[in-house]
């Protein structure tokens, strides 16, 4: 049995919900881009944690989640792609740690603004002397596109997150990027 409290006292005030993730209906994706977004995300995750894992280690790791890619080629393309990423000589002051004092992947993020609560996942933070480098990772299989252009749809995601990265370092410099991981290319 399900137990159901009906009460006469006032409800306290919720905040309306806004993940800035979602905040674009024109970037929903299908089952397939979503398994592999996840699984881009997870790789890159676990090769910046530990650039030493191999593709052997990628695969038997994401074997582990149904969620993400089970296909063995398909793991290996996204494992290259990813490798691509993080060593491209452009991005790899973001992925070498010689290169920042720390850095956070998959950083939770939570504040209230106005009546909305704000709630989203920071796909990387890169903390540099004053300066915060903070990264979102798209994995759209983009060619032959505007990405200037393209990435103008993510704008208030980007706005949303920095606004709250701004509220727990007001003192710092924010500097907010885009990358395309199957393009390796930076906005």
């Amino acid at each position: 049995t399900h137990m159901v409290e009906i009460s006469d006292q006032p409800q306290p005030h919720r905040p309306n919900p806004v993940t800035p993730s979602s905040a674009n209906a024109e970037t929903i994706e299908d089952d397939d881009s979503q398994t592999r977004g996840t699984s881009i995300h997870r790789i890159l995750e676990l090769l910046t944690q530990n650039p030493s894992l191999t593709l052997k280690n990628i695969t038997l790791m994401l074997s582990r989640n149904k969620l993400l890619c089970q296909d063995d080629d398909e793991i290996e393309m996204l494992y290259n792609e990813v490798y691509a990423v993080i060593s491209n000589a452009k991005l790899k002051h973001f992925f070498d740690n010689t290169k920042y004092d720390r850095a956070l992947n998959e950083a939770p993020i939570q504040y209230h603004i106005n009546d909305n609560l704000v709630t989203g996942i920071i796909d990387r933070l890169v903390f540099s002397d004053e300066t915060i480098h903070l990264i979102d990772y798209k994995t759209h299989r983009t060619t032959g596109t505007d990405l200037k252009t393209y990435s103008k749809n993510f704008k208030s995601q980007i706005e949303l997150y920095k606004t709250g990265i701004s509220l727990l370092y007001p003192n710092s410099i924010i500097r907010c990027y885009i990358i395309y991981t199957f393009t390796q290319e930076l906005i």
